[in-house]
Parts: C-alpha cells; structure tokens; sequence
C-alpha cells in the first residue's frame, strides 16, 4: 500500500511525518492478518492522508475525516482535528465518560480508524463498494470490531467498549426507536449525531454476536451472515440475528 500526503504546502505535511510513519508499519503488519484471517485479497491501493476539512470537501462529502472507496482510503492524522470533530458531537453531554475520552482521543485511536477503512476491504463481506449496501450495520460493526480488537490494547478495547455503551445509552431515547437496520448509504445525509449513534450501537451489536453467541469467534458470525445473505436476505438481518431489541430498555442513568 502506499502512503500519499495530500496538504496545500510541504510544511503541512512534514508535521506529519512521524505519526504517519508509526501508521505505515502498523497497518502492514494489520494488513498481514486480514489477509491470514479475514480474506483480505485485495487490499486498498494506498492511504491519502490529509487535513480533515480537504477530505470533506475536496475528496468527498462525507462529514467524516476518514471513508474508504474501491481503491483508497482518504483520512486526517491530526489528532487534534479529531478530538474537535467528537467534542463538536458529544462536548455538550452531560456525562463525563464520554467527553474525557473524546478531549483526550489518543494516536491508538485514530490507527483503529484506519484499521476500520481496510477491514471494509475484506472478501468476507459481499456487497461490492458501488452497491447499495443493505443492513450496513453489520459491515460497520464488523470493521470496529476486528481493527480494535487488534489494533488496541485489551485495556484500551475494555474503555472504548464502555464509552460507546455510554453514547447509545445517552441517545438511545432520542435516537433508539429507529432500527439499527435503517443505518445505511443515506445515513450519512442526517444529523452527524445520529450516524455516530449508529456506528457505536453497531460496533457493539457486533461484539455481543462475536463475544456471547459465537464464542468470541467473528468468523462463525460472519458463517451466520452469509447463510441470511445466500438465503435471499428474506428478513431484515437483525431479526435474522435476534439482536432488533438489544438496547429497547437502555437509559443513559444506568451508564453515567
């Protein structure tokens, strides 16, 4: 894979260098188990990195500093804009947990976004990249899922596990009554709060499939998803996987 810079000036970009360097060996070494593990055969051409607000609307107009397409994945390494774009979303909550991550989000944590973008690239999912993706939950969760539980430290996987548990219980009477399978292309049209509700209920879906119901072994889930998928996709997948109701009775007191 190859490592782009993409900024208006040569000093931008060599501020860059040392995360971006630290990244480059990581993700090859990732690279190694998507493809051992999770049928990585075709891996993403390179990374563009760049500031958040040129990935946003010169390369896309995606609200997220970080998207993959076919070929490329288009993301910022500066972790200062990555704590202002999480602050935007969840500076006002009133619950601690969740704002202390987010003020203080960690180079480890952008690497597992990363790591996100190339698990998209997995031949274990089906749907193609110019297809309309149905029940993208479960590819979205999936992509947490396997990048953070190893690209993290167990301890760190444990913290980003009760941060989002905190976010779902904080919006989930605002946000709750829609069913996860409505998260998909044209999610990323709504509220940016919303569609971050989606991901973290997502990825925590995911995480009890994998972790309670498949003996911590995400490719029996995936075994389980291709039998609905090569069965017509005739209900709505979280049904299929009786998880519709998984966060009906959470309320944020039981989390803060």
């Amino acid at each position: 894979m190859k490592h782009i810079y993409a900024f208006e000036t040569p000093y931008e970009a060599v501020k860059y260098l040392e995360i971006i360097e630290s990244f480059k060996v990581k993700l090859n070494e990732f690279k190694a188990l998507l493809e051992k593990e999770y049928e990585l055969n075709d891996s993403p051409r390179g990374f563009i990195w760049t500031p958040g607000d040129i990935a946003t609307s010169v390369f896309s107009d995606v609200p997220i500093p970080a998207y993959t397409n076919r070929h490329l994945v288009y993301m910022t390494p500066d972790i200062m804009e990555w704590r202002n774009f999480f602050m935007n979303i969840y500076g006002n909550v009133e619950n601690e947990v969740i704002k202390d991550f987010y003020r203080n989000f960690k180079e480890e944590d952008i690497l597992t976004i990363a790591g996100h973008e190339m698990v998209h690239h997995i031949d274990l999912f089906p749907d193609e990249f110019d297809e309309e993706r149905e029940s993208i939950w479960f590819e979205e969760g999936m992509c947490d899922y396997i990048a953070r539980k190893n690209l993290m430290t167990p301890e760190s996987f444990e913290t980003i596990t009760k941060v989002e548990s905190a976010v779902v219980a904080y919006f989930n009477e605002k946000f709750g009554s829609r069913s996860i399978d409505q998260f998909g292309t044209d999610s990323y049209s709504k509220d940016i709060t919303s569609i971050m509700f989606d991901y973290c209920r997502s990825f925590l879906t995911i995480q009890y499939l994998v972790e309670e119901q498949a003996n911590n072994n995400p490719l029996e889930v995936f075994k389980r998803y291709n039998q609905w998928h090569e069965a017509g996709r005739k209900e709505p997948l979280s049904t299929f996987f009786n998880v519709e109701n998984l966060f009906i009775s959470l309320d944020k007191e039981s989390i803060i």
